[in-house]
């Protein structure tokens, strides 16, 4: 966790902001994981995490944000809408398309485990 708020302190003082998403979502990931009970907070940061890739365009770090968030609430409404917002994304994609990110979206739409 100190190595992501380190990165994320780099990114604002440098104004490089690219992988900022990212290091939301991955900090939501790991306090989802290491403290269960803060579950809500670590959904807040991964739903930043999506809002900021959504903002910035980036279509790929949102998909991945979406995923975990997915794999993270334990709320329904919020695993609906990330599902429609995970089918969007998909929408334009091949259907043999084998990209890590597409394979953990697809799976997490049909409710399949995996690590992603």
């Amino acid at each position: 966790m100190q190595e992501l708020q380190s990165a994320k302190t780099e990114g604002l003082k440098t104004g490089e902001r690219w992988l900022e998403a990212e290091i939301l979502r991955l900090t939501g990931k790991l306090q989802a994981r290491h403290s269960p009970s803060d579950r809500m907070e670590a959904c807040e940061c991964i739903q930043g995490a999506i809002e900021l890739a959504n903002e910035q365009g980036s279509k790929m770090f949102e998909l991945r944000s979406l995923v975990t968030l997915i794999e993270t609430s334990e709320e329904a409404e919020a695993q609906i809408d990330a599902r429609v917002r995970v089918k969007e994304l998909l929408s334009g994609r091949k259907a043999d398309e084998d990209e890590w990110d597409i394979r953990c979206a697809r799976n997490a739409l049909v409710g399949a485990a995996i690590e992603c």
